[in-house]
């Protein structure tokens, strides 16, 4: 079967693609993408995905299919054929400097 993921802000400039497809076996999770995805993009690993290759990092989510979440108990939940994963990153930080107060 054949599943998408889709990269957005550092995901999609580290693996310099918006969007892939794979071909994988049916029965194949989110956990199964992610390890995938680890494996063809080393770069992800220690910014997205977590050492291992098996996780995401604190501040990094799944959508599925554009709608729900993937909470990171439900990764071992099965995909369909079609399925479309979008890895999205929240990157906070920055300088520290007050907010203006004349808003």
């Amino acid at each position: 079967m054949e599943v998408w993921v889709e990269f957005t802000g550092i995901a999609k400039a580290i693996t310099k693609n918006q969007r892939v497809s794979r071909s994988v076996q049916n029965g194949t999770t989110c956990v199964d993408i992610i390890k995938i995805l680890a494996q063809d993009y080393p770069g992800l690993v220690g910014i997205i995905i977590n050492q291992e290759g098996t996780g995401l990092l604190n501040s990094n989510v799944v959508i599925l299919n554009g709608e729900d979440m993937v909470l990171p108990d439900k990764m071992d939940q099965k995909l369909a054929e079609g399925d479309r994963l979008t890895l999205l990153s929240v990157i906070v930080g920055g300088d520290h400097l007050p907010l203006p107060t004349d808003y």
